[in-house]
């Protein structure tokens, strides 16, 4: 029979209290349940439960104080298949990178997409604006998902609006590119147009 020690059993017990005490978000980010309109906490914008013919899917915190959240929506038909996932970050959670921060989130998200995906290709990439407004930069990608036997289409846009980083990225099947320009369009201008400080 096997005897225990109580340095043995203190340990175990440790762990075991240790680990119960871990956050559940260590692997799998907190979802933020709301019914109807999310209004987000510290910007002037809000997130209806549907945008034009897309479905709001999930608002994920990665932080304490919504000050790093993202808003996923899909749109889901016969023809089409767009995931449209919007991320606004507190420019103060980005203050460890030196110069300038857009362009550093930029490269970020680039080494990102090349990482996780094969056959990366940059498509396009050149200035855009948030609202006609605030400076950022557009890049699509021309990507294939190990997941997936077809080749992909993924957009970056990212902004700096004020104290704060807004990014889009849009992901859909290259072959329906030219089918989704125009519902692509369409939530970007609703979103921007639920931004109320202009």
């Amino acid at each position: 029979m096997k005897i225990f020690t109580v340095k043995t059993v203190t340990c175990c017990l440790s762990l075991i209290l240790i680990i119960s005490c871990m956050p559940v978000y260590m692997n799998v980010p907190p979802e933020i349940k709301v019914e109807g309109v999310y209004e987000h906490k510290h910007l002037p914008i809000s997130f209806p439960d549907s945008i034009s013919e897309f479905k709001r899917i999930r608002i994920t915190e990665y932080s304490d104080d919504e000050t790093n959240v993202s808003v996923g929506y899909n749109l889901r038909t016969d023809s089409k298949n767009i995931a449209f996932t919007i991320y606004l970050t507190a420019d103060s959670l980005l203050k460890l990178y030196s110069g300038d921060t857009l362009k550093q989130v930029v490269i970020e998200n680039k080494a990102s997409i090349e990482y996780f995906f094969e056959r990366v290709e940059v498509i396009s990439d050149e200035e855009s604006k948030f609202k006609d407004v605030y400076p950022g930069r557009k890049i699509i990608f021309r990507l294939k998902d190990p997941q997936q036997s077809y080749m992909s289409n993924s957009e970056l846009h990212v902004f700096k609006v004020d104290d704060w980083i807004i990014k889009y990225r849009i992901s859909y099947p290259e072959i329906q590119k030219l089918l989704v320009q125009q519902d692509i369009a369409d939530i970007i201008g609703e979103i921007e147009s639920y931004y109320t400080m202009l």
